[in-house]
Order: structure tokens, then C-alpha cells, then sequence
């Protein structure tokens, strides 16, 4: 399945999950080797933040960075003082652990069945309503979760926690195509909707648009959103 892969994070894909998976099991082993198994000092090395403002830091960004790096200069030597009781003591034993481990935790995530381990049952996000933070108000509220691609490092962004990898947390709210000579031809697409009223039809219309990576015309001339118009909201100040 990872040969017939196409490299593209996609929710239909098998081999984006097998491999993100993977991914997340092998930083995990390649920094607990070194860190041990303080899960604070891992999770933050992961790029977990300290508070609930600050969910994330820096290291969100060099954590990959580090592992090509370090993959790339093969050198045994960081698992020679392993703190992993029987663990990999080469990058070899190192890799074919983390895709043991992603393969036994997708099989209890999405069963035995590996045809039907898309990376859109373990990569999805949920339109949050700030009151629907309580149940059951989330099913007035919420949206999703939906299926989406994407990780931090893809244009079409679907970043995710390393404390919470299934639920996406970022992801582009605006897409844009500007046509510079003919302003009029412009396209856009964003979500959920445009009106934050949860009884409006414009509430949650534009998701399975902004899901499939489609656009609408951006209407830039007055005639252009006239004919466009569903309704005229007049606001008259009472006399006095």
C-alpha cells in the first residue's frame, strides 16, 4: 500500500494514514531514545505548548527537519544509550518498529479490514461554535467532523496537535484566485458559511464546497452583486 501510494495526504488515502501514522510513532520512539519517558519534556519536544492559549511551540517546526537530517546521516549512535527498556538500537530497528506500532494502532483505530483505513477516519476537524463547547448544545452549534487531507507541511494545510493527531486544528479558512486582468472573473472559497446565525442556511453552506476545494465568482462589480442578491436589508433611523 505505501509503494502504491501517490504522496498525497489525501482523506480517501490508505497510504497517507499508514504513513502519517508511522510518522507520528517514529518521532516518538527517535526522541524517547534520548529523552526517556517523561512525557511532559516528549510532548513538548513534539511541539505541545504549555497553556491552553499557547498550544503550540516552536519545536512543531523542527521536529521533521531534525528526523530527514538525522535519517539522512544514519548514525547508530543516537540509540547507542537508548533509555528504551529493549528498544531499537539502530535507525534500521528504529524504523521498522514505528511501522509495526502504526500498523497494530491503526488495526484497534479502524479495524482489520486495511482496505478501509482512510486517513480521513483518523484526520478530521469539527466546525467549534464557541458555545457549543458544551453538550448538548455541540449538536446545535458544531458542525463535522469531516474528513480532511493535508498536514502541516502541505499548501492545503491540516495541521493537528501531537497530543490530539486525529483532530485537525488549522486549516486555510480562505482560498483565493485573483484574475489581475479581468478582476471579474475572480474566484474564492471559504467556511463554514457566511452568517454566524446556526438557524440561517448560510450558516454551514459553504463546507461540502470548501471540502472539495471549490470556488465561487467574488462579485467585484455593483451590477455583479445586484443580480446576485437574495434579499435588501433597508435600515431607516426612527424620526425623532
Amino acid at each position: 500500500m505505501l509503494r502504491a501510494w501517490d504522496y498525497v495526504l489525501a482523506p480517501e488515502s490508505v497510504g497517507a494514514a499508514i504513513f502519517m501514522t508511522f510518522l507520528q510513532q517514529f518521532e516518538y520512539i527517535v526522541l524517547a531514545a534520548v529523552l526517556g519517558d517523561d512525557e511532559a519534556l516528549l510532548r513538548g519536544y513534539q511541539g505541545v505548548g504549555t497553556n491552553i492559549l499557547a498550544v503550540q511551540n516552536g519545536y512543531a517546526s523542527r521536529i521533521r527537519p531534525l528526523l530527514i537530517r538525522l535519517l539522512k546521516e544514519h548514525d547508530d549512535a543516537w540509540f547507542a544509550h537508548s533509555t528504551i527498556p529493549n528498544g531499537p538500537r539502530s535507525w534500521d530497528e528504529a524504523l521498522a518498529l514505528a511501522l509495526s506500532s502504526a500498523l497494530e494502532k491503526l488495526h484497534k483505530q479502524l479495524g482489520s479490514n486495511s482496505s478501509r483505513w482512510h486517513y480521513g477516519r483518523i484526520h478530521r476537524m469539527t466546525y467549534s461554535h464557541t458555545l457549543g463547547a458544551l453538550k448538548p448544545l455541540n449538536r446545535f452549534f458544531n458542525r463535522g467532523p469531516f474528513p480532511v487531507g493535508g498536514d502541516s507541511d502541505t499548501v492545503n494545510m491540516g495541521n493537528v496537535l501531537a497530543i490530539r493527531p486525529t483532530e485537525v486544528i488549522t486549516v486555510p479558512s480562505f482560498r483565493q484566485i485573483v484574475d489581475m486582468a479581468d478582476l471579474k472573473r475572480s474566484l474564492s472559497g471559504h467556511a463554514p458559511g457566511q452568517s454566524g446565525h446556526p438557524t440561517s442556511k448560510h450558516y454551514d453552506d459553504f463546507i461540502q464546497m470548501w471540502l472539495k476545494v471549490d470556488h465561487h465568482p467574488m462579485l467585484f462589480s455593483r451590477a455583479m452583486i445586484e443580480d446576485s442578491a437574495e434579499g435588501t436589508l433597508n435600515l431607516l433611523p426612527r424620526r425623532t
